[in-house]
C-alpha cells in the first residue's frame, strides 16, 4: 500500500484535473529552472491555462502539496513564496491536508500571487472525491466573512467570532502592490456555548447570521441549506475560516 502522503498527493492530483475542466494543462512533478537560485526546483504540479488563475488565460500555477499532522506554519508560506518567485509563475496553490496558522494565512493574504487551500484527507478508496470544495480566487482586496477564535485564558473567556472585512469603495485600488486600508463589521461574538462552528446547530446558526448581514434581510431555509451544504459544512471545531463575498455570489446569495 502506498504512503499516505503519496496517496494524498494523487487524491490532489485527481482534483486538479477536474478543477481545470479540460480548460487548463495540468504536469505533474515538474522540474522548472530557479530564475533566482540559478539551480532546478521540484513542483508538485504545474498548471497552466485559466484555471491557474481564474482571471487571465495564459496564467501558470506552480502547487505544493503539504500532508501534514498539524498546521502549516508561517515558514512554510515563506519557503514556498520564494519558490514561486524563484520559478516565476504567476500564481501559487498551497494546499493541505490540515489547516494553516494565522500567521501562515495573514502571509499569504499579503502575497498577491499566493492562494491557500485546505482540502481533507480522504483516502481515495472511499470514493469522496467529488465531496472536495471547488478552488476559489479571490480578487485582490475583495471582501470576506472571516470566522476565528480567542482565547484569554486563564484570566478571560475563549470563545470565536466572526467578522466582515471589507474595503472602502473610496480607498480601493487595483494595484496589488497598494496596502489597504481594510474595515471590519463585527457580526457575533461569545464564549464556545455561544459562538462555534463545530456541529450542525451551531453551524446554522453562524451561517444565519452571515446571510442576514449579506442579504440585509432574514434568509430563507433554502438560503441557509445553499450555505451550509456548499461551504458550512467543511467548517470545522477549532480551525478558522473565511468565505469570499464571490463565493456566496456563485451561489445565488
Amino acid at each position: 500500500m502506498a504512503e499516505a502522503w503519496r496517496e494524498y498527493e494523487e487524491y490532489i492530483a485527481e482534483k486538479l484535473e477536474e478543477w481545470g475542466g479540460g480548460q487548463a494543462k495540468v504536469d505533474f512533478d515538474q522540474k522548472l529552472p530557479g530564475k533566482l537560485s540559478g539551480t532546478t526546483r521540484q513542483v508538485d504540479a504545474l498548471v497552466t491555462g485559466a484555471f491557474a488563475g481564474g482571471v487571465v488565460p495564459a496564467a501558470t500555477a506552480a502547487v505544493d502539496c503539504k500532508y501534514y499532522s498539524s498546521n502549516v506554519d508561517v515558514k512554510d508560506v515563506e519557503a514556498f513564496i520564494g519558490l514561486v518567485e524563484d520559478v516565476e509563475t504567476d500564481f501559487g496553490l498551497l494546499i493541505t491536508s490540515v489547516g494553516f496558522s494565522p500567521a501562515a494565512e495573514e502571509r499569504a493574504r499579503r502575497h498577491r500571487a499566493i492562494r491557500l487551500r485546505r482540502v481533507p484527507w480522504v483516502p481515495v478508496y472511499v470514493g469522496l472525491i467529488e465531496d472536495l470544495p471547488r478552488p476559489y480566487w479571490p480578487a485582490h482586496g475583495e471582501a470576506r466573512y472571516q470566522g476565528d477564535y480567542f482565547d484569554h485564558s486563564p484570566y478571560d473567556a475563549v470563545g470565536a467570532f466572526v467578522a466582515y472585512h471589507y474595503v472602502d469603495a473610496s480607498d480601493y485600488s487595483f494595484d496589488p502592490d497598494v496596502e489597504l486600508d481594510w474595515m471590519e463589521d463585527w457580526l457575533l461574538s461569545g464564549v464556545n456555548d455561544e459562538v462555534s462552528w463545530g456541529d450542525d446547530q451551531a453551524r446554522h446558526r453562524v451561517a444565519s447570521a452571515l446571510l442576514e448581514h449579506r442579504l440585509d434581510r432574514s434568509s430563507t431555509p433554502d438560503e441557509i441549506a445553499d450555505l451550509l451544504t456548499e461551504i458550512a459544512r467543511r467548517w470545522e471545531d477549532g480551525i478558522p475560516w473565511v468565505v469570499y463575498d464571490g463565493e456566496l455570489a456563485r451561489l445565488g446569495l
